[in-house]
């Protein structure tokens, strides 16, 4: 700041470590007053209100004071930057491949020369940084490094930040057969207590993930029925439906798998029918022979053995078909 003053006078002036003096200023002199605050005093940036009072030797007013004058001190500090633009910031890149992928960050630059050092902030596992080098690293492995990753590369000098974001893609290719085309799935019908098996082709993963195979439900779920089992050893899947509930039709996808947690790793088949049956119990013999009872005469009729397709327990029990055409299980003369 330059004040011209033209009355003889004496000032010091020291306050939020800025120093200001001058003394015996003449007629018609320009003063500069100056201000020079600590490289690393970062407290000291913002806006100070400085007021200076002129003491005037003049006309036997020797030491009078005139009204003071008010000016603003900024002090400032210039977040650090790159010499040059960070680029690319946006990057696409598979899980697990065979290398990884890097970026060289230009030079920084700090206008009142601070040491800048340089961070990443919220970065995801798989990036690393090498400050010798200058060099950030992506090198997504997991499955769970699929999806679309952010974070920021963060310049600082002690007292004020410059960030830049990357935002990393993380593709996943799902497991694929090693037949071309891939199998077709044909319906099938299976009994309750009885045992179907699907064979599946070999399969791979081009990402070099572990993967799997399981049978997918997707028409309805029924909670208590395990339709399928998996058995990854031999590439098969045991159809083996155990329970009543487990009856009907089952719209079903052989999904092939590679655990991650979205549906990029998986490659369902073409939707497909399992439909699981139960027969009715039966007598060895089917027609009974008809009974003729007299009054008060005990009739002995026995029943043939009962059978069950699926080898269930089966009861049977004794109704009476009414003229009305109405079944009754009340029959006070008949009796198990």
């Amino acid at each position: 700041m330059t004040i011209i003053n033209p009355d003889p006078s004496t000032y010091t002036y020291t306050n939020a470590g800025c120093s200001f003096s001058k003394s015996a200023m003449t007629n018609s002199s320009i003063n500069t007053w100056t201000s020079a605050p600590p490289l690393t005093s970062f407290s000291l940036v913002g806006t100070h209100k400085v007021c200076c009072t002129i003491q005037v030797f003049k006309n036997n007013n020797n030491g009078k004071f005139e009204p003071a004058e008010c000016f603003n001190l900024v002090i400032g500090n210039t977040p650090p930057t790159f010499v040059s633009a960070l680029s690319p910031t946006i990057f696409t890149m598979y899980v697990n491949a065979t290398s990884a992928t890097t970026l060289v960050h230009p030079d920084t630059y700090d206008a009142e020369g601070h040491i800048v050092t340089v961070t990443l902030d919220q970065a995801p596992g798989f990036v690393s940084y090498i400050g010798t080098a200058k060099t950030l690293s992506f090198w997504p492995k997991a499955t769970g490094d699929i999806g679309t990753k952010t974070f920021q590369v963060c310049l600082f000098d002690g007292g004020a930040y410059t960030n830049t974001t990357i935002t990393i893609n993380v593709l996943n290719h799902p497991p694929k057969y090693n037949v071309t085309p891939a199998p077709i799935y044909l319906p099938m019908t299976v009994a309750l207590n009885s045992v179907k098996i699907i064979s599946v082709p070999s399969f791979y993963d081009e990402d070099r993930s572990d993967s799997t195979v399981y049978i997918n439900e997707v028409s309805k779920t029924i909670a208590t029925v395990n339709l399928a089992s998996t058995v990854p050893s031999n590439s098969v899947i045991m159809i083996a439906p155990v329970g009543f509930g487990e009856v009907g039709v089952h719209t079903v996808q052989v999904v092939l798998w590679d655990y991650s947690a979205d549906n990029s790793g998986k490659n369902p088949s073409a939707s497909f029918d399992i439909t699981v049956t139960n027969s009715a119990p039966k007598f060895s013999i089917p027609d009974l022979p008809n009974v003729t009872c007299q009054m008060n005469f005990v009739n002995l009729q026995t029943i043939t053995q009962i059978q069950d397709d699926e080898g269930h327990t089966a009861y049977f029990t004794i109704y009476e078909v009414l003229s009305t055409g109405v079944e009754t299980t009340t029959i006070p003369y008949v009796s198990l």
